[in-house]
């Protein structure tokens, strides 16, 4: 073969891999746009679909024992889950917004009537630090004259009532795609088996043989940061709220729902707890009864501390200080969902790491069903 002869071939194979390059380029321009044209379509509903994704993960358990005692059918499991819960959020929804409405209306005609009046401020108030000898000022001049404090401080209230109003929509917004949530889920359970093969199909996908591993494993880290961070904080804040009611402490169902709220943010309950323990230590008459309340508040208290670790990790092969820092840190970036998303992703890149560590190690063996 003379010179010319591979030179000319190597002018065809350099032609033809810049063609090949510019065709690639070109295909793969055009599958990133189309992926971010379907990414851009679904970004309204991906909320509602994540939180959908995460209680039918959560329910799954539930859905399937109740299957069983309807004969095998997941379609009439799924649609009287997603009733119930529909139900469980809707009602109590209204029944709130009717009261609010209500009391707002009974404000509105005092306040028109002039029969809104405030008791006066104790002198005690005045040694309050930073804010005492003020606050008294404003207490007691509204004690006066209502209305001209509130045309005083007119600037302020509105720009207060514009975040109120502000934060109110959110929460409408909210509402409104956790109902959706829930219908997603009831869809995502009615064909839960299907779902799970493509989960299985697409993890073994983008990982390879042992993508099932980690669908199931994917699967157990959302049940278990729901069991974990949800389900212990509703039954710390039900215990706590029982024992506020027992006590006769006043605005119970507030202090309760603050318990949960601060339960699920990983803030924690106790401070609330441990508050309205010693308000009933010092009130109550009998000091036996208050050391008893004492003494469950501290057990109320404390118990998240124990359960949280022993339900977050059950059934994966892998630290809970690994799934607690997903959580709390995609809490902390992502807000509630970041519970869910943060600990997945940790743990998935925790396990990949130490399976580069040590090709040896085996993936955790999560392939039954999901508990």
């Amino acid at each position: 073969m003379t010179t010319e002869s591979t030179d000319s071939i190597k002018q065809d194979n350099q032609k033809t891999f810049i063609i090949n390059s510019i065709e690639a380029t070109v295909r793969i321009g055009l599958a990133l746009l189309v992926v971010y044209l379907c990414l851009d379509i679904i970004r309204p509903f991906f909320v509602p679909i994540l939180w959908g994704l995460i209680i039918a993960i959560s329910l799954y358990p539930v859905h399937r024992r109740l299957a069983g005692k309807l004969s095998d059918s997941p379609k009439i499991s799924a649609a009287l889950i997603t009733f119930g819960c529909l139900g469980l959020l809707i009602y109590p929804s209204i029944n709130f917004s009717g009261r609010m409405i209500a009391n707002l209306k009974t404000l509105s005609g005092q306040f028109k009537s002039g029969e809104i009046t405030l008791p006066p401020p104790a002198e005690s108030v005045q040694e309050w630090p930073f804010i005492g000898e003020k606050l008294y000022t404003i207490w007691f001049d509204a004690t006066q004259d209502i209305e001209g404090v509130l045309i005083e401080f007119a600037p302020q209230l509105a720009a207060f009532g514009e975040s109120l109003l502000t934060s109110v929509g959110a929460m409408g917004i909210g509402f409104f795609q956790f109902i959706a949530a829930i219908i997603i889920s009831g869809f995502v359970l009615a064909n839960a088996d299907n779902c799970k093969d493509f989960s299985v199909q697409l993890m073994t996908r983008l990982i390879g043989e042992n993508g099932p591993a980690y669908a199931n494993m994917s699967g157990k880290i959302v049940s278990g940061v729901t069991q974990g961070i949800l389900g212990v904080s509703l039954l710390q804040s039900a215990l706590a709220l029982a024992g506020f009611v027992v006590m006769d402490v006043p605005a119970a169902g507030v202090w309760g729902l603050l318990c949960l709220i601060l339960g699920v943010i990983q803030i924690g309950a106790s401070p609330i707890i441990i508050g309205v323990a010693i308000y009933v230590l010092i009130t109550n008459d009998s000091t036996l009864i208050g050391v008893i309340f004492l003494i469950w508040s501290l057990a109320v208290g404390v118990m998240d501390n124990i359960l949280k670790p022993l339900v977050m990790g059950r059934g994966i092969d892998v630290p809970t200080v690994v799934i607690f820092l997903g959580a709390i840190g995609g809490f902390i970036s992502s807000g509630i969902i970041g519970l869910f998303t943060g600990a997945v992703m940790l743990v998935i890149g925790y396990s990949l790491f130490r399976a580069w560590l040590d090709s040896s190690l085996a993936i955790p063996d999560t392939t039954d069903n999901v508990e």
